[in-house]
């Protein structure tokens, strides 16, 4: 696992980008990255200021799709969405 956040949020003025950060697993959404992207637009939710969105990923894909590696080693966990 990385020490890096599994999404970084950057500003420049009026756009706000969100970019997944887990390249060595192509993207995939597991339930920290799923909580962070829930937190970020939540945030750009209540702020007035943006007025874009720009998603994109680190590495060579963008978001590969569900974490499956988090599904195979806890069906359960792996499969509970953020609250």
């Amino acid at each position: 696992m990385s020490d890096q956040p599994p999404l970084l949020v950057t500003r420049d003025g009026a756009i706000a980008t969100l970019q997944f950060n887990r390249p060595e697993a192509m993207n995939a959404l597991d339930l920290a990255t799923s909580e962070a992207l829930l937190a970020a637009l939540q945030g750009i939710a209540a702020d007035g200021g943006v007025r874009a969105v720009r998603l994109k990923g680190a590495g060579r894909a963008f978001v590969a799709g569900g974490d499956l590696a988090l599904l195979r080693a806890d069906p359960v966990q792996g499969a509970r969405t953020p609250s």
